[in-house]
């Protein structure tokens, strides 16, 4: 193995496999913190506290754990949770790597673009945070990451938006919906979904530790969409037609969790673009038509 070391938090998770492969295709040996068995990392531990065993110094961090946000309502238990496995985590990460005088090159942690709130409005990378429990959560998330830089060279925050991967995430139960005729749009449908294919995701990734950006990076691509011509896309991909539209008044039980569905963001990746990163993926019809012959 080598001597070069990254820690990777949220191993076992659809971005945590990407970056796992990555970071080996590059020579490190990955160290993953989980609770589950199905991880792929060359070491695996359970505490923090393990660290100190392995290494005083981590060539890179990526720190992408945190419980899934859109699995039920947020009840006072279920945001708990949410922030528990953000905030929480990051800052007994951050502890223990300075309570053990442990350095890093680069400590990229994961954020969301649910820090802008919702809105109709473009956001940058400069925008202001929203006031909803979902910005208020990447807010505190950020902030605890961003303590990284007392012992880190490099530090990045990445405010991923809605990720298309074949068979994963947020692209499956939609797929599997409209693939059998039953795609449906949420609402008025004019709720925009800045989404970034999977492909992406990684390449910018890679492009953020070779450029060695700093700061927030929002990780989306540079043209967003509503959610009627997503699901219109889609449809089309599949070779199926959209008949149903669900009102917003069925969605009143999901309590605050509903504004994932009937609100959203237009995010652009303002740093990615003025540092001239390439998009593979920029267009919705080529991105789906490319992730679902893959299927």
């Amino acid at each position: 193995m080598s001597n070069k070391y990254a820690l990777i938090t949220g191993a076992s998770g659809l971005l945590g496999k990407k970056v796992d492969k990555l970071l080996k295709s590059r020579g490190l040996t990955t160290i993953g913190l989980t609770h589950k068995s199905t991880v792929t990392t060359d070491i695996v531990i359970h505490s923090f506290n393990e660290l100190s065993e392995i290494a005083t110094y981590l060539d890179v961090i990526v720190n992408l754990a945190g419980a899934p946000i859109a699995q039920g309502r947020w009840t006072k238990a279920r945001k708990r949770k949410l922030t528990e496995s953000r905030v929480d985590l990051t800052y007994q990460l951050i502890s223990t790597l300075t309570q053990n005088n442990i350095s890093c090159g680069h400590f990229i942690s994961g954020s969301a673009i649910g820090y802008y709130g919702t809105g109709l409005f473009d956001c940058s990378e400069k925008t202001q945070p929203g006031r909803d429990f979902s910005a208020n959560l990447c807010l505190q998330w950020e902030a605890e990451a961003i303590k990284a830089e007392q012992f880190s060279q490099t530090t990045t925050l990445l405010r991923t938006g809605l990720v298309l991967a074949p068979n994963e995430g947020f692209l499956k139960p939609l797929y599997m919906t409209t693939k059998f005729g039953l795609g449906c749009i949420f609402g008025s449908g004019k709720q925009i979904l800045s989404w970034i294919d999977i492909r992406d995701w990684t390449a910018a990734v890679a492009f953020i530790l070779d450029q060695k950006l700093t700061g927030p990076v929002n990780l989306t691509s540079p043209n967003p969409v509503t959610q009627s011509i997503f699901l219109q896309t889609l449809a089309s991909t599949l070779q199926q037609k959209i008949r149903f539209t669900v009102p917003q008044s069925l969605f009143l039980p999901l309590g605050e969790m509903k504004t994932l569905l009937l609100e959203g963001q237009r995010v652009i990746p303002n740093e990615l673009l003025l540092n001239n990163f390439n998009f593979q993926y920029p267009q919705l019809s080529e991105s789906l038509a490319t992730l679902l012959t893959r299927e």
